[in-house]
């Protein structure tokens, strides 16, 4: 009754908030609440709870929701070598910091209020891509009285002269300029008799050269001097644009408004060949995901907001290129609320591709950068792209525990967070599996199935009619489970190999941006002989690590007995079956050993003759027990069930 699933016990003690990323596996960095999970631990023990009863008590208790994400998580908090403190003043909240590099890819500024958005405009200076910082440098007066978080961005006039911009607002947005890259600056000034809220988010140069087009929001408290918030309250997205390299602006134009979602603090990107900007959005009212809206003409018009995915819920991204092309977007982790991440409050970021973004992929990691201890206030990243490649981000939190806010830089390369990803480090078949049935549990959100291999996932003729074992999946988990939204796709083709799959991963897998990936391969390239296993390994092992590029858990299934003394030229089937699981251990992928219950069941020629349609085929029988193994290994077994029967129900009459 109190049993727990091996290995499942850490996972809802991780998912329900009580730890973070607590298992320390593969060079995952340890989080400082191991003690703490491991007293909880204890006491679910001691006090004899089962997991139904945990998750009620969870549940009960903390009035929400455990958010499973299909992506792994990379924890970065104990890397105190990646950390280094950029300002911190006793007994006072610093907050709030924006970043700019120039040109000569070493002098980095950064700006930011002495309190909380409001307060007094500091400025730093660094000479060495941020490993080292200034004493606070002196600016003008008027920076005293800034009202709301700043930020500071590079601009070039038509005419190539270059500038240094600070904006403040709330009403009225001021600006002020530096034309000696920050030796000194001007004033702070009013752009116009408009303000808003966090202005300006983001900037982006246009094609026209000295065009730029920055982005804000505002609730009608500050777009005017009439200082009126609306009610129920309306959220409105703004441009406004410059043609003279930041001298002037132009007036704000409406891009958005709702009261249904409280979109803001946006943060742009161009996609990769610049012809769209997409916006991602901060949901203020928590009643939704984080948003995304796209611009095809130079963000005179946008499409209606969408969804992001749970990934990427929070506040205040910042997105940027990495220098090998994928996408990297820094932010705080809010979830809707009656959510929870096990990142909540938290300083993260997220990395995946543009084309994830477009396709609403889960991406292909995220990383926590720094534990939060206040729960809720920190992280308006700034993030440098350096010229060695590295990602410093900066950004304020409350770091320590019972002191005020301060700022903070955490600095890196993916290629070194790469090599604690699991799709290039072992998995963990267990940590898979939870995640496997959290989704599952979770049916509000709709999952892809995909089963993929050869002929035997193919399938047909040789079934006779029957279901294959994907189809009685189907049935399984879209009509006896109950998730009738899942989608289930079988992109088996008859006489493939692991060359053939990995040749056409995109058209087969990737396309269809499947959360679990069921492969059953190796057949064919059995038939290759004995001087193929390495290429066998190896090719396997490369479309372990694809599948979890695109976020999806990988399955791995061993092949079926053969009737050797009729095909010898399949000699080597058993062997293959052994890379198969082999490599599963290897990789920490869970792995559903069809040929051994087949050797263990199939004690005469009689019976597996029953289960063939041919000396390598199975038939509808033998396929049924492909399917019945599957649901066992995943936990979706139940033998009253007539997808779990080992003969068609029909039958036994």
């Amino acid at each position: 009754m109190n049993k727990w699933p091996q290995g499942s016990l850490d996972f809802y003690i991780e998912i329900f908030g009580f730890s973070y990323l607590v298992e320390v596996k593969r060079g995952l960095w340890q989080h400082g609440r191991v003690k703490k999970v491991s007293n909880m631990k204890k006491k679910i023990e001691e006090w004899g709870l089962g997991l139904p009863a945990f998750v009620f008590v969870c549940l009960l208790s903390m009035g929400i929701a455990a958010m499973a994400f299909s992506i792994p998580t990379i924890d970065l908090d104990g890397q105190v070598n990646m950390q280094k403190v950029v300002d911190q003043e006793k007994g006072q909240y610093l907050g709030h910091p924006s970043t700019v590099m120039l040109e000569d890819g070493k002098t980095i500024y950064c700006v930011y209020p002495r309190g909380h958005g409001k307060g007094a405009l500091i400025l730093k200076r660094s000479d060495d891509q941020g490993w080292n910082w200034s004493e606070r440098l002196e600016v003008p007066e008027s920076w005293a009285t800034s009202l709301e978080t700043p930020h500071i961005y590079r601009v070039i006039d038509p005419a190539g002269k270059k500038r240094l911009i600070v904006w403040s607002a709330l009403y009225p947005a001021r600006y002020a300029i530096s034309e000696d890259d920050g030796a000194t600056w001007s004033e702070l000034k009013a752009a116009g008799e408009w303000g808003g809220i966090v202005a300006m988010a983001s900037q982006i140069p246009m094609k026209e050269p000295g065009h730029y087009m920055a982005f804000f929001h505002d609730d009608g408290r500050f777009i005017t001097s009439q200082n009126q918030m609306l009610r129920p309250a309306v959220f409105t997205l703004y441009t406004v644009e410059s043609v003279d390299g930041g001298l002037t602006w132009d007036k704000p134009k409406k891009i958005y408004a709702s009261s249904e979602m409280h979109l803001c603090e946006p943060g742009v990107i161009r996609s990769p060949d610049g012809k769209q900007i997409a916006m991602l959005l901060r949901e203020n009212s928590r009643r939704k995901n984080s948003q995304i809206m796209f611009s095809n003409d130079e963000g005179r018009t946008w499409s209606n907001p969408r969804s992001l995915p749970p990934e990427l819920n929070g506040d205040r991204h910042t997105p940027v290129y990495a220098p090998d092309g994928r996408l990297y977007v820094s932010f705080r982790d809010i979830q809707p609320t009656g959510q929870k991440s096990a990142t909540s409050g938290d300083w993260v970021a997220w990395v995946g591709t543009y084309d994830d973004l477009l396709n609403g992929r889960p991406g292909q990691y995220r990383i926590r950068l720094k534990d939060n201890k206040n729960s809720w206030d920190c992280a308006y990243p700034a993030v440098t792209v350096l010229p060695t490649g590295d990602l410093l981000n900066i950004t304020y939190g409350h770091w320590t525990e019972k002191e005020p806010a301060y700022i903070l830089s955490v600095r890196f390369n993916l290629d070194t967070v790469d090599k604690l990803y699991p799709g290039s480090m072992p998995g963990n078949p267990e940590k898979d599996l939870a995640a496997i049935k959290a989704m599952v549990a979770n049916r509000a959100v709709p999952m892809n199935w995909l089963f993929t291999g050869d002929s035997i996932t193919h399938a047909i003729v040789h079934t006779l009619g029957e279901r294959s074992y994907a189809e009685h999946f189907e049935e399984r988990i879209r009509g006896e489970i109950w998730r009738p939204r899942d989608v289930v796709i079988k992109t088996g083709i008859s006489g493939d190999t692991t060359d053939g799959i990995l040749r056409d991963f995109d058209r087969r897998v990737a396309e269809f941006k499947p959360q679990v990936v069921s492969v059953m391969i190796g057949m064919n390239d059995a038939r290759r002989g004995p001087n193929k296993k390495d290429e066998f390994r190896q090719n396997l092992t490369s479309l372990i690590k694809r599948i979890r590029d695109i976020g999806a858990i990988p399955v791995l299934n061993t092949l079926n007995m053969i009737q050797l003394e009729k095909v010898p030229v399949q000699a080597e089937t058993e062997a293959y079956s052994d890379i198969v699981r082999e490599i599963a251990q290897q990789q920490g992928v869970i792995v559903v050993d069809h040929w051994s219950w087949w050797k263990a069941n199939c004690t005469t020629p009689e019976i597996l003759n029953e289960w063939l349609n041919d000396p390598i085929h199975p038939n509808g029988l033998g396929h049924r027990h492909f399917a019945i193994e599957f649901f066992k290994r995943l936990d979706m077994y139940d033998e009253k069930s007539p997808t779990c029967q080992p003969v068609d129900p029909r039958r036994k009459k």
